[in-house]
């Protein structure tokens, strides 16, 4: 369908009438629908939408669904749009979404992996390698496609703070890999706590990780005393919170290097150190060594030091 224009009819047609919940053609965006909202507001939509005529006599948008759902938005109840007849084919149509959403925008990863995943059910794995896949910048071997095919699973919340960057990929990976009440407890993990994007993943892979220990879910996990309480605690910030529980997983998940790094900390309390020097444990304390850090205004100090340290007795 290369001039796919000449198959279009023009028409005005009521909002009511057309299903902008169906998601045939649907090429995800999780900007915010404020500026586009106020753009029509002043200007109008300068570009027609283009739907597709179903059986039923609905109308299902191909092109323009977020300008759809902005002027509803705005109170509007119809709107000038081109008609594409139902006789054209699924996979014609959701390559012209393709195409127009390439041509104007770059693709946040939570849509590419929604896009491959879609690309995949509409067309052979042949045809998505050679025609689709280098234009996203996706090798078509490896795991990266099934990696894809995981986070195109993912409901929006999840898929918003992927796309805001508020999480990283591995995290929402993980995420991906779990039951699909366990994802919604993370959410509301996240949205309550909105730790950054590295406590973000030590918390749900801590829960992940201990969900598979102890055999249940993380709902599970989250509604125990435990968690239960300190998300509850009306006495802390969510920062104190977020502190709270990555201890609390330490511990449970491993008890042995908890101790340690409490005994470590005690320690270290009692040990009369000057301002400028600071003592490490060994990472995961996988021995018993420390690293000793000693800060100094300039290097023209070391010399001194180092004779200092030579007559320390040891």
């Amino acid at each position: 369908m290369k001039n796919w224009l000449s198959h279009t009819r023009n028409m005005v047609v009521g909002l009511e009438n057309c299903d902008l919940d169906d998601e045939t053609y649907h090429v995800p965006c999780y900007s915010s629908l404020e500026p586009l909202m106020r753009s029509i507001e002043r200007v109008g939509v300068l570009c027609k939408p283009v739907m597709q005529e179903r059986l039923n006599g609905r109308l299902i948008p191909l092109l323009g669904r977020r300008r759809l759902k902005a002027a509803r938005g705005l109170g509007m109840t119809e709107m000038p749009v081109s008609i594409l007849p139902r006789d054209i084919s699924e996979a014609e149509c959701y390559e012209l979404a393709f195409w127009d959403n390439i041509g104007h925008r770059e693709l946040e990863l939570p849509s590419k992996a929604f896009v491959v995943a879609r690309l995949l059910e509409v067309f052979p794995r042949t045809d998505v390698a050679s025609r689709f896949l280098s234009v996203l910048g996706i090798t078509p071997w490896g795991p990266r496609i099934e990696e894809l095919k995981l986070l195109a699973q993912l409901d929006r919340e999840i898929s918003s703070l992927l796309a805001a960057g508020r999480l990283k990929e591995k995290t929402a990976l993980t995420i991906a890999r779990i039951s699909g009440l366990d994802q919604k407890v993370c959410v509301r993990l996240l949205d309550e706590l909105k730790p950054n994007v590295n406590k973000a993943h030590e918390l749900i892979a801590g829960l992940f990780d201990l969900s598979v220990t102890k055999g249940c879910g993380i709902d599970e996990i989250v509604q125990g005393s435990g968690i239960a309480g300190i998300i509850e605690s009306n006495d802390s910030s969510p920062h104190e919170k977020i502190d709270m529980l990555r201890s609390w997983l330490k511990r449970m998940r491993c008890p042995e290097l908890y101790q340690d790094e409490l005994e470590f900390q005690e320690w270290l309390r009692r040990q009369p150190l000057p301002e400028n020097v600071s003592i490490k444990p060994q990472q995961a304390f996988e021995d018993p060594g420390c690293t000793i850090e000693i800060r100094l205004q300039s290097k023209s100090e070391v010399p001194n030091l180092l004779r200092n340290l030579e007559l320390m007795p040891f």
